[in-house]
């Protein structure tokens, strides 16, 4: 999945802790495989910036847009969501859903939001290992240079 969806994520400024996130919510609600929940996220990505997405989100008081011309982070716009989504209504839910999902991907966008605490928790966890892999790399880095240090 991060294969398939990884350079997407970057431009709507998702990064790789939040994206492991994306995959875990979707992925334990719809069993889909890593790619298919990739492809997903892919077109939610690339549909963000669309008129209809901006006006859909402005219409819940959510901007997508950071200024006229920038998006905001993915993540602090789903984070909003997130605090109204159990407050909406089936039409609320299925209107954003297919305004950012769209026809084929909606599904995922409802299982994403309907388990938005997966999402927090997956994250939490990645940002945990990755900060764990960047302490022994600092560890591994010096016993490195100790040992092949001359002196």
């Amino acid at each position: 999945s991060l294969k398939v969806v990884g350079a997407a994520a970057q431009v709507v400024g998702v990064d790789l802790n939040d994206l492991a996130g994306y995959v875990a919510a979707i992925g334990s609600a719809t069993r889909k495989s890593g790619s298919a929940v990739g492809q997903s996220l892919k077109t939610m990505f690339a549909r963000l910036p669309r008129k209809e997405v901006v006006k859909a989100f402005a219409g819940i008081g959510i901007s997508v847009l950071s200024t006229a011309s920038s998006l905001r982070d993915l993540d602090k716009v789903l984070d909003d969501l997130s605090v109204q989504w159990e407050d909406m209504d089936t039409v609320q839910k299925a209107s954003i859903a297919t305004t950012l999902g769209g026809i084929r991907r909606y599904a995922d966008f409802i299982a994403l939001m309907d388990n938005y605490e997966i999402k927090l928790a997956a994250t939490v966890i990645a940002q945990r290992a990755s900060s764990e892999a960047i302490e022994a790399n600092i560890l591994i880095m010096s016993t490195f240079r100790k040992e092949s240090w001359p002196f």
